[in-house]
């Protein structure tokens, strides 16, 4: 997968999504385009739902550390947004996990992407730790 970002002829406005390579074509996730989401930014960010959601979000890292989360060391923020919406989350996930390494790696504070994550019981997944997961509860996984 690549991130490929595209910027308006004014220059106001910068237009990212994913694009994977194909044999003849570069394939191009037009559901990360459109923000696509099982249910709407606002809707989820309101609801703070505890089933499996599928969102396409845009993600940062930030400093935001407070309540069960004030642990710097052990936690890494992010910012979580999507497209055309004010609203916005913050997520934690453990410094020393493959979820971390993963997502700092994909993004830095001058670049945000866009990113599908899974939110299971108010818990986010990316990267294998997603899969492993998922598998475990019979969950299919499918390949892009």
């Amino acid at each position: 997968m690549q991130v490929v970002q595209a910027v308006a002829p004014d220059e106001e406005e910068i237009y990212s999504f994913n694009a994977f390579p194909g044999k003849e074509q570069m394939l191009i996730d037009c559901e990360s385009w459109v923000g696509y989401g099982e249910m709407a930014w606002e809707a989820f960010a309101a609801e703070h739902p505890t089933e499996l959601v599928e969102m396409r979000i845009f993600l940062q890292p930030t400093d935001y550390y407070n309540y069960e989360f004030a642990d710097d060391l052990k936690y890494q923020c992010f910012s979580l947004g999507a497209k055309g919406s004010e609203a916005s989350l913050y997520g934690y996930v453990e410094r020393d996990s493959d979820t971390a390494r993963d997502l700092l790696a994909a993004v830095s504070p001058r670049r945000v992407l866009p990113s599908n994550a899974v939110v299971i019981g108010g818990k986010s997944f990316a990267g294998p730790e997603t899969k492993a997961y998922l598998e475990a509860q019979g969950i299919p996984v499918r390949r892009q």
